[in-house]
């Protein structure tokens, strides 16, 4: 029996009809930005996407038409994605406004998005190599980084990156799967250590005190999630933070109790997502502190927009496919909106 290789996903425009290019390119990307066109696109749009699912992270080629890429800070609040977006422009840039700092990336370059921040950017036409990477397998390997978003390395270590990405692209289709925590342990300190230089000599601490109370109120609950008694007021005794600051502290997430749903959602949605078998809904309600299967639905669907079940029977279809990502162009979109998603430990 042949080793699995790492998972990919690809799409085409130039297979949909000209009216219909942008909307599929637009699919493509819902998980992560809100585009629009800058140029009509009746006569069609052309778009491309390789992404890789290689572990901890995702590593994704696109090249696409000019187009502004936006994230409003009730997306953020909604999406409640916590990844960093490393970008590798091999061909064109882009200009914007990312949280409160203009920036201007040009080809060659390799910048820095946080998913949890706003940003306003136009694009020209371009080739991008994308890593997505979780917030918490960064701060493993670079810890007190600060404020990250928005910035662009220097020729020489984003050039050293880049040329990395590039090699990593090239070569993923042939790779295995078991190959993959590697690959992702060796990409992030890679990174880290093309960050450090930058990062000492930049002024963009200024939020760190709360990002990284945040952070370490956010690892407190996530390794209680199946506890019953958690709740803000154990928080507040166990982190050693009063309890208004502490729903301060989430008020932009939607205050401490939603933040603990949040959690558990995507903790939930993350367990299935991975399994290798059907997982019971009415264990992991349970589990999880809700009263019952219902409750977990309610509470699952109106963050995701789906139910449980749903997501459960695409990973079965997934896995019954080899995780290969075969079929039509919208269960591809499917897959790498999952990926994207699920990337948590």
């Amino acid at each position: 029996m042949s080793a699995l290789t790492i998972p990919s996903v690809s799409f085409r425009s130039d297979v949909l009809p000209f009216d219909e290019q942008f909307a599929g390119w637009q699919e493509q990307v819902a998980s992560v930005f809100d585009v629009a066109p800058v140029a009509d696109t009746d006569r069609g749009f052309p778009a491309e996407v390789d992404a890789y699912h290689v572990g901890d992270f995702v590593l994704a080629r696109t090249r696409f038409a000019p187009q502004y890429f936006l994230r409003t800070s009730s997306r953020t609040r909604s999406d409640r994605l916590d990844h960093y977006l490393v970008q590798f422009y091999r061909e064109g840039g882009y200009i914007g406004r990312v949280g409160e700092e203009n920036v201007r990336v040009e080809p060659g370059s390799v910048s820095i998005l946080d998913t949890a921040r706003t940003l306003w950017t136009q694009a020209t036409s371009a080739e991008c190599l994308t890593l997505i990477v979780p917030r918490d397998i960064m701060d493993d390997v670079l810890p007190a980084s600060g404020n990250l978003h928005g910035l662009v390395l220097p020729d020489a270590s984003g050039g050293l990156f880049g040329d990395y990405l590039a090699s990593l692209e090239r070569r993923l289709p042939g790779l295995e799967v078991t190959q993959a925590p590697h690959i992702v342990r060796a990409t992030c300190e890679l990174l880290a250590a093309c960050i450090s230089p930058s990062a000492e000599h930049l002024d963009r601490a200024r939020d760190q005190i709360e990002i990284l109370m945040r952070r370490k109120v956010t690892r407190y609950i996530d390794k209680h999630l199946r506890s019953p008694r958690l709740t803000a007021a154990a928080i507040s005794r166990a982190v050693g933070i009063a309890p208004a600051q502490l729903e301060a502290l989430f008020e932009p997430l939607g205050g401490i109790e939603q933040h603990i749903l949040s959690r558990r959602l995507e903790r939930i949605r993350s367990e299935i997502a991975r399994s290798t078998r059907r997982r019971s809904i009415t264990r992991l309600a349970a589990a999880y502190g809700f009263e019952s299967r219902e409750a977990l639905r309610r509470a699952f669907r109106a963050a995701f927009g789906y139910a449980p079940e749903e997501l459960a029977v695409r990973v079965e279809r997934d896995l019954a496919d080899g995780g290969a990502g075969s079929g039509t162009w919208r269960e591809g979109t499917a897959t790498l909106t999952r990926w994207v998603r699920t990337l948590r430990r």
